[in-house]
């Protein structure tokens, strides 16, 4: 994913040394490269999806929870396409309760499937983030938050609340404290293309 103050970076591995899809990554394989703004190569070209980055130096630093790349340096090979981006895992409803497997995908691509939408609550307010459902019910804490203001504009929940959205696809993040007595873990979708409308 690439958005407004950095973009995900995944170790990949594909079908040969060419690159050839399909390409998979395995656990912990992913980061958060945090340029503090539109995320741009070394050569000042906007960097992609599906981007092939060749060489990364920076500082490694922990944010709310996030493992990320800090003052970077990104050197692109100039090859590359979307259809090398590893598939999402789905996420396992039960893995919120377990923070080690939450983990394994943070800053991966996660799809939920088969979830509702939540009535929109302060979180939306405040923080722009909106809830789906993924057991249980809106009240008991099995949900996961959305992030699209800013990366998907054209997409408003408060038209499909209490619908069930077939699949939403983004990037997975957390925000907690270091006594772990918040923790919250949420969807960053990269574009329409990533919420399928019920």
């Amino acid at each position: 994913g690439v958005y407004a103050q950095g973009y995900t970076l995944s170790d990949t591995q594909c079908a040969d040394a060419d690159g050839t899809p399909p390409c998979v990554t395995g656990d912990y394989d992913h980061v958060f490269v945090f340029s503090f703004n539109r995320p741009r190569g070394e050569d000042g070209e906007a960097i992609a999806v599906g981007d092939v980055v060749e060489r990364l130096t920076g500082a490694i630093g922990e944010f709310n929870g996030l493992t990320e790349v800090n003052f970077p340096q990104s050197f692109m090979s100039g090859e590359g396409s979307e259809e090398m981006v590893p598939e999402p895992t789905v996420l396992d409803p039960a893995w919120l309760t377990d923070v080690i497997n939450m983990e394994k995908v943070e800053e991966s691509l996660v799809a939920v499937d088969g979830i509702e939408i939540c009535p929109l609550d302060d979180d939306f307010d405040t923080y722009a983030q909106w809830k789906l459902m993924l057991g249980g019910s809106c009240d008991d804490g099995e949900v996961i938050n959305v992030i699209t203001r800013g990366q998907v504009n054209d997409f408003d929940p408060a038209d499909y609340v209490g619908m069930v959205m077939p699949r939403v696809v983004g990037t997975l993040r957390p925000v907690n404290t270091s006594g772990g007595d918040f923790n919250v873990w949420i969807l960053y979708p990269r574009s329409m293309a990533d919420i399928e409308l019920p």
